[in-house]
């Protein structure tokens, strides 16, 4: 694995308290935040707080070589969740762990293939508690997701690779799984359509998501690519999520790989 300079600062680091100025993003530093949450899967079992999420089909994550990875079943799916180890009464994740604002990154990469879908994402804390109940409003909340990296997303005909794009999508109220929506109240979401012709995006990248009361942000290698206003309903705790599936869909494309990967050097949280 290459180290770069983000995580050399890290491996200097002894404690939590220990963290300074220089090894915190421009996006956190420029807010006064502070580092409430990170996994540097160098220890030598993964925290099971990263698992299947609750509607998830593929594999548990592993750890190896310092990261936490992913990989796609034989129906092209995988998912791990910082929700928290479940109980038998489940839903019901004790010790879970989500976030309301603040600035979320994480340095990973993807299996290099057309056929790839990797997601780093939040997802109503709320609704994952619920699972598969609707408690809608006035006494719950709609559904709040935000996609703060899809690649792969419209590589329908093969000329949209996540390793040359992605979206940053906000959903305002997504689907709960079935014909309807959550709440029978109809999504609408915001995106961007990021273009990178020059660089590999399925390489070792770092991916930075601002969330405040007013917006959200995509950052690239800390640099800031697009930015979206909010919803009412983008008020809500969400957790974190990663996963690496296929789309289903790719018009000439070379065969479709029994499985793809994703590799998570670090996930970190600052408010």
């Amino acid at each position: 694995m290459t180290v770069t300079p983000a995580r050399t600062c890290m491996s200097l680091i002894v404690s939590l308290a220990l963290i300074g100025i220089a090894c915190m993003p421009a996006p956190a530093r420029d807010r006064g935040y502070e580092l409430v949450f990170n996994d540097e899967f160098s220890g030598p079992t993964l925290n099971p707080l990263w698992q299947q999420a609750p509607w998830g089909t593929g594999p548990a994550p592993t750890l190896a070589n310092g990261s936490m990875v992913l990989t796609s079943n034989s129906l092209g799916d995988g998912y791990a969740a910082s929700t928290g180890p479940r109980r038998s009464d489940e839903p019901n994740y004790p010790g879970s762990r989500s976030w309301q604002y603040g600035y979320f990154e994480t340095r990973l990469r993807f299996t290099d293939s057309p056929w790839s879908w990797p997601i780093f994402w939040m997802f109503s804390m709320a609704k994952t508690e619920a699972w598969p109940e609707e408690i809608c409003p006035p006494t719950g909340e709609l559904t709040s997701e935000w996609n703060i990296m899809e690649g792969g997303l419209n590589n329908y005909d093969g000329s949209s690779p996540a390793s040359r794009s992605v979206h940053s999508v906000l959903h305002r109220n997504t689907k709960n799984g079935s014909a309807g929506p959550w709440c029978d109240i109809a999504d609408t979401t915001r995106f961007d359509h990021h273009v990178s012709p020059d660089v590999n995006l399925a390489g070792w990248h770092i991916w930075g998501g601002l969330w405040t009361a007013d917006e959200v942000c995509l950052y690239l290698d800390n640099v800031e690519i697009d930015c979206q206003p909010t919803y009412d309903t983008t008020h809500q705790p969400m957790h974190i999520i990663f996963r690496i599936s296929d789309h289903g869909l790719c018009g000439g494309c070379p065969t479709r790989p029994s499985q793809l990967r994703m590799e998570v050097d670090w996930v970190r949280v600052w408010q």
